[in-house]
C-alpha cells in the first residue's frame, strides 16, 4: 500500500523559487515499523531544511507487480495535482516508478543491494537477484542524474557520471553517552565486554549465526557477550552503541553500511567483514578492524584485539562532515546542476 507524505513548508530562500521534488521510496518509517530506513526520512528532512519542497510517495515494493502499479498511479495523481521540478527515486527499483513518466527529469539514489544483489539468495531466489540488478543498472542509463552512497557501487553501474554522496547521519542523535549509564538503562552487565549486533537476526545477509560463533570463540580468551539491537526505535540505537565495546558487522555484502558510521559517531569501535566501503571508512583506524576472511576464527582474533585496544577512541571526528544537513545540501546541489540553476560549488562527484 502506497502513502503520500505531504510536503512541509520549507525554509525561506532569498529571491529564488524553491525547488519542488516528488520523492519516491520503497522504505519509509511508519508507526508500526519506526526503524524502517530512518536514513531515508532523514534525507528528506535535510532537503526540507535546505529549502526544498518535498512530497513523498512511500510504497511497500517487494516483488508485487500490483504494488508498483499502485505506486505509479499515485505518482500520476500527484503529478496532476502539483507542479514538480523533478522526481527523486531512492533505491534503484524505485526508478521503475519514477521513470513511468517522461515529463520530468529523474534522479536515482542507489543504496547497495539494488546494484549488487544479495549473495545469500539461493535456488529460484537467485533469479530475483539477476532481475533486481539488471533493472537497477539499466535504469541508470534512463535517468538524468545518479547518486550512489559509496563509490564501489558507482563503479558497477553502466555510466560513470555519477555523484557519490554518503547516507545522511543525525549527529545530534548519534553521540556518545556514559557507558555505565547506558548499560544501566538497558539492563546490561557492567563487568564484561559487550559486542553489538545491530541488525535483524532473521536477515540471512547479516549472518547472525556467524556473529554468535565469533563471540563464542572470543569468549574463550576474555568475557564477551553478544548484544542484539534489532528493530529498535532510532532513539534507542545510540544507547546500545554507547553501552557496548565494539560493533560486530558480519554481513555478506553492503553498500555503505549506515550502522558503521553511526557507531563511529558514538565513538564505538567496529569489527567488520570487508564489505561495501567499510575498508575505506575504518581501515586506517587502529581501534577498528576490517577482516578480509569470513572465518569466525579470524573475526574473533580481530574482535579480541579491538576489545583489548588500549588507545583512545576518538572516532566521531571521522564522520563530522556527514551530518544530514551537510549531505542534504550536496543533494540539493545535484538538483541545481540537473535543473541548470546556479551550480557554484557543485562537485561532479561529491563525497
Amino acid at each position: 500500500m502506497s502513502q503520500t507524505v505531504a510536503a512541509q513548508t520549507p525554509a525561506a530562500t532569498s529571491g529564488t523559487q524553491p525547488i519542488k521534488v516528488l520523492f519516491i521510496t520503497s522504505q519509509w518509517p511508519t508507526p508500526q515499523f519506526p526503524a524502517a530506513a530512518p536514513f531515508v526520512e532523514r534525507e528528506v528532512r535535510a532537503l526540507r531544511e535546505a529549502g526544498v519542497e518535498v512530497d513523498v510517495i512511500a510504497y511497500e515494493g517487494g516483488w508485487s507487480i500490483s504494488k508498483y502499479i499502485r505506486a505509479v498511479r499515485e505518482m500520476r495523481r500527484c503529478l496532476k495535482q502539483n507542479r514538480y521540478d523533478l522526481i527523486h527515486a531512492y533505491f534503484g527499483q524505485c526508478g521503475l516508478v519514477a521513470r513511468a513518466q517522461t515529463r520530468l527529469p529523474v534522479v536515482i539514489t542507489y543504496g547497495g543491494s539494488d546494484v549488487e544483489g544479495t549473495p545469500v539468495f539461493s535456488g529460484f531466489n537467485r533469479y530475483k537477484n539477476y532481475i533486481l540488478i539488471g533493472v537497477s543498472r539499466t535504469l541508470a542509463l534512463l535517468v538524468n542524474q545518479v547518486i550512489v552512497v559509496s563509490d564501489n557501487l558507482g563503479r558497477k553501474l553502466p555510466r560513470k557520471d555519477y555523484h557519490t554522496i554518503t547516507i545522511a547521519l543525525d549527529l545530534d542523535l548519534f553521540r556518545p553517552m556514559d557507558k555505565q549509564e547506558a548499560r544501566r538503562q538497558l539492563g546490561l552487565p557492567q563487568d564484561i565486554k559487550l559486542a553489538l549486533f545491530a541488525a535483524n537476526p532473521a536477515n540471512t545477509r547479516k549472518r547472525y549465526d556467524l556473529a554468535q560463533e565469533v563471540c563464542r570463540i572470543a569468549s574463550q580468551t576474555l568475557p564477551v557477550q553478544l548484544v542484539v539491537a534489532s528493530k529498535r526505535p532510532p532513539a534507542e540505537v545510540p544507547v546500545f552503541m554507547s553501552a557496548c565495546d565494539a560493533l560486530l558487522l558480519t554481513s555478506t555484502n553492503e553498500g555503505s553500511p549506515n550502522v558503521v558510521r553511526e557507531a563511529l559517531a558514538c565513538n564505538l569501535p567496529v569489527v567488520s567483514t570487508d564489505v561495501g566501503d567499510v575498508r575505506e571508512r575504518i581501515g586506517h583506524l587502529p581501534s577498528c578492524a576490517v577482516v578480509a576472511s569470513d572465518k569466525a576464527e579470524d573475526l574473533a582474533t580481530s574482535l579480541i584485539r579491538v576489545l583489548q585496544y588500549g588507545g583512545s577512541h576518538d572516532l566521531r571526528q571521522e564522520v563530522l562532515d556527514q551530518d544530514y544537513r551537510i549531505i542534504g545540501q550536496k543533494v540539493v546541489n545535484v538538483y541545481h546542476q540537473l535543473l541548470g540553476r546556479d551550480t557554484a560549488g557543485v562537485s561532479h562527484r561529491a563525497s
